[in-house]
């Protein structure tokens, strides 16, 4: 899934096959999704943020909206942190499109906001995102598995003893 979304994002770009393979590989063998392989094999779903860049930039289709919706779940569905970047780059094509069409919003697109959201919801619901056990707080890990504002420069991946990264 990592390739074809490459193949996809690529080929909005570029309709040369040996650079859309180039990339797939650049994009396979991409450090920080190889990292998590072994480790944590729900951010492996790397593809739906690759997916949500590709509706973002294509020419808008009428199927969007259903695109959009479903990308969304799945990303809820496999990790939170994957639909987060999700879900930022589709409220950035909501508000480019308010932008672009400001008339739609009362019409179409705050209907379409609001049953996104109560689907987003429900499905939270459903995968037990707001079940939180007394033992689920005490969990080991945290602060280990941390994240500071360094670490967008110089991601170190040293709880498994690799290291990829040495700025």
């Amino acid at each position: 899934l990592q390739g074809l979304m490459s193949w996809l994002l690529i080929g909005l770009i570029s309709r040369d096959w040996l650079v859309k393979l180039f990339a797939i590989g650049i994009f396979i063998l991409s450090p920080p999704m190889l990292a998590r392989v072994g480790v944590h094999s729900a951010l492996v779903g790397h593809f739906l943020i690759i997916v949500s860049i590709y509706l973002y930039l294509k020419k808008p289709d009428k199927n969007d909206y259903l695109y959009w919706l479903a990308i969304l779940v799945a990303a809820l569905l496999v990790q939170f942190y994957i639909f987060s970047m999700v879900f930022i780059l589709w409220a950035s094509y909501v508000f480019t499109s308010l932008l672009k069409y400001p008339g739609s919003f009362f019409s179409t697109q705050s209907l379409k906001i609001l049953l996104t959201a109560v689907l987003v919801i429900f499905f939270a619901w459903q995968a037990g995102y707001f079940v939180v056990a007394n033992a689920a707080a005490q969990e080991s890990g945290f602060g280990f598995y941390r994240a500071t504002l360094h670490s967008f420069f110089n991601p170190l991946n040293n709880y498994n003893g690799n290291y990829w990264s040495f700025l």
